[in-house]
């Protein structure tokens, strides 16, 4: 049992920009990036990271100047996408393995 398809996009995305930086020492996570790697996740990755950031928002005084997603800075707005996927990811696994569990009792 393979990882669900919806996660083709998002990863492939994720594969690109890792290859950019393992291939060239100087490059530079440019906000058109991280915008194709935002737009590569499913609805329900893009509503986590825009809970995220409202989550951040009320708890960080410094982000309340900061009206939408889309205006904070490039890396946090990379770093929210990613802490996104990766909890989409250890979800799946999570009931990947209960699913095999269940099937070997």
């Amino acid at each position: 049992m393979g990882l669900d398809e919806a996660f083709a996009k998002p990863l492939s995305s994720l594969g690109s920009l890792r290859n950019r930086f393992a291939h060239n020492l100087s490059a530079e996570l440019d906000a058109g990036a991280v915008k194709n790697l935002y737009s590569a996740l499913r609805a329900k990755e893009k509503e986590e990271v825009q809970e995220s950031f409202a989550r951040l928002k009320r708890e960080n005084i410094a982000l309340q100047k900061v009206s939408r997603f889309s205006d904070l800075p490039t890396l946090d707005q990379f770093r929210l996408i990613v802490v996104a996927i990766r909890a989409d990811l250890l979800a799946t696994l999570i009931i990947m393995r209960q699913i095999s569990s269940d099937d070997q009792q």
